[in-house]
Parts: structure tokens; sequence; C-alpha cells
């Protein structure tokens, strides 16, 4: 346990380590994650979300702030310092309530993902361990802001105040911007930055403490996954311990309609006309 002094501090700073507008939005605001499967079955084994540094995501413009930038102290041009480039951890979840196909094919190439569902509220809660003394400067969560690569270059080139890297909130926000044509997936990232650098260059993940059935309220299996797959999948989860609703997306699913073939005049001809809704009734036309 920290002292009171710290506590204190931790507690005032949550709501700004919410980034980008985030605090905005109300804590049971709906949040996503597609996990591969064995990922998941991990995190449910041993009660741990996982981060990855970002140099580990496949856009090469990610942290690019820090990771493919140098900085200029007065007439010295300096590499960018590994205390800042090496601590950053992250996890990219969703805004978009909806699945599509693109969600699918691009973060379940196995076909045996799982949408996981929870809330900005509850995510946060589980990250932020205000029992840490370094809490106010290590645990964040924003909104990614797109932006077009032209932008990005410009503000990068326009340089970097010193007040700026000694602020670890900003520091944080170089995490939160993609290019535009990343602008579909409305993301928000959960972050953590690692103040100890030894530590931090030794190790490309970072885990914390999280109970499944308080933070991840359903999931939803791959609509591509066989059905005995499927039932394989949810007896797995059933067993380490996960009590909230699992389903099998029914998006490749053809919904049962019944069609009606009636024959009207039309001069000159006989035309068949083929009418049909999902109730089963045919609508006159």
């Amino acid at each position: 346990m920290v002292g009171s002094e710290y506590l204190q501090k931790n507690r005032s700073a949550k709501r700004k380590n919410l980034l980008n507008g985030l605090y905005e939005y109300p804590p049971d605001t709906p949040i996503y994650r597609v996990f591969r499967r064995r990922h998941l079955l991990k995190t449910l084994r041993t009660g741990r979300n996982v981060l990855v540094k970002p140099k580990m995501w496949d856009d090469p413009f990610e942290n690019v702030v820090f990771q493919k930038t140098s900085f200029m102290l007065g007439r010295e041009q300096v590499e960018t310092p590994t205390y800042l480039r090496e601590r950053f951890y992250g996890q990219c979840w969703t805004l978009n309530q909806e699945e599509t196909d693109a969600l699918w094919r691009i973060y379940s190439p196995e076909k045996d993902g799982v949408r996981v569902k929870s809330t900005i509220g509850s995510l946060f809660d589980a990250l932020y361990d205000e029992n840490n003394w370094r809490a106010w400067a290590s645990y964040y969560m924003g909104r990614v802001l797109y932006k077009n690569e032209k932008n990005i270059v410009a503000f990068l080139k326009r340089g970097i105040s010193a007040a700026a890297l000694a602020d670890w909130r900003w520091t944080a926000s170089t995490l939160l911007f993609k290019r535009l044509e990343f602008s579909h997936e409305n993301e928000v990232r959960v972050l953590f930055i690692e103040y100890r650098l030894r530590r931090a260059q030794r190790y490309a993940t970072w885990s914390y403490k999280v109970d499944p059935n308080k933070t991840f309220t359903e999931m939803l299996c791959d609509p591509r996954m066989p059905q005995d797959d499927f039932r394989t999948s949810l007896g797995r989860i059933r067993a380490l311990g996960y009590r909230g609703p699992v389903k099998h997306s029914q998006l490749y699913q053809i919904p049962s309609v019944t069609v009606r073939v009636r024959k009207r005049w039309d001069p000159g001809q006989h035309r068949a006309t083929l009418q049909f809704t999902s109730s089963g009734k045919t609508q006159a036309r």
C-alpha cells in the first residue's frame, strides 16, 4: 500500500488519464476486442491481461514520435532516448459495436477468434492500480485520433518542447494517433508506461490482474468457426470459470425465408415474379 499522499494523487489523476476526450464517455460505454482463442484462454487461465510493445504492431507509424525520429537539442541532433522508446506497452480495443467481415478477417486470421465485450469503466478500473505509487504516470486509456500522413510529418517537423517530453500524459498521447486509412477501426487503447528501464528493455510484454467475470461482459466467437470447434471452445471457456454469455456469431447465416412464386398477366407474355420477405409473407406490389 502507498501512503495517503500518493493515494490521493493517484485518485485525482485517474480521470485525467482518460485521454482524447474519453473521460466524456459514460463508464458503461461498450468496448470490444477480438482475441485469438489461445490468447483468450491464457487470459482466463492466468487471470492476467497482456499488453505488448507497440513495435510488435503491424503499422510502421505506431509510436512514430519515439520510434522513428530524432530530436534537436540546440544545434545538436540526438537519437530518441532509450528511456522513452522502450517503456511503452499497449492493447487495442474498439468502440465499434457492429461486427463486420473485415474485423473477423483482420483480427481472426485462423478463424478461431473471440470478440470480447467490456466497458470503458470496468476495463480502466482493472488496469489502474491506485496502490502503485506511480499510477498517475503509468496507466492510461484513450481514443485514437486519425490524421493524414502529411499532417503527422508536419507535426513532427514543428518540433517538440522539453516540457512536453517531461509530461507523461503527452508522452502517452503519442500512441494515440494513426493515419486516416485506419479510421474505420475507431480505436481505444489501454496503455502502460514502465518506469523501470532495465525491466522495460528486458520484457516485450507486460500484464496485469483481471477478473474476467467482472471485466468481460460477453463473448462472441468467429462466424467462420465450425460448429464442433465452437462447442469445444465453449467447453474450455466454461471450464476456466467464465460465466458470462458466450455466443457463436451468425454473421454468415442465411435467414430462414419462405419464397412464393406467383404469376401475373403482362401484355404479350406471362411473367413469373418472385416476392419474398423474412417473415415468409408475400408483399403485394
